[in-house]
């Protein structure tokens, strides 16, 4: 029965995405911000540790936000580019390369490596057993 009401979810959530999309797709762009912060609120909060889906949240989110319209996006964007502008150097000489996005793709894949590191020692009792 379980798998019955996830498949009639997810049929539901592909109508409703199909009807925005029609009617406002600025506001898929909220719908989808706000169900990622649940999402990465809810990964945390179930055992304090950041696991895969507050991970890739965590990559996702900056882009989905900044490529919204709005006081909120502008500042993130100020903001990133601050921080980026922190590392822009330093960063890029360190992996010999000149462009960010070296930077920021050799980031995604670490942090999903160490994710997948960490898979399965994310419950309480592992992390309790590994006395963390």
């Amino acid at each position: 029965m379980t798998k019955l009401i996830a498949w009639l979810s997810f049929l539901v959530a592909i109508f409703a995405g199909a009807g925005l999309a029609a009617t406002e797709p600025g506001l898929v762009q909220i719908v989808v911000v706000v169900g990622a912060l649940t999402a990465l609120a809810v990964d945390i909060f179930k055992d304090r540790v950041p696991n895969r889906d507050a991970v890739v949240v965590a990559v996702a989110l900056p882009s989905l936000i900044v490529s919204m319209n709005g006081g909120i996006p502008e500042t993130l964007t100020r903001w990133l580019d601050a921080l980026w502008g922190q590392f822009d150097g330093s960063a890029a000489e360190a992996l010999g390369t000149s462009t960010m996005l070296v930077v920021a793709v050799a980031a995604v894949v670490v942090s999903l490596v160490l994710t997948r590191t960490m898979s399965g020692r994310g419950s309480r009792s592992a992390v309790r057993a590994s006395g963390h």
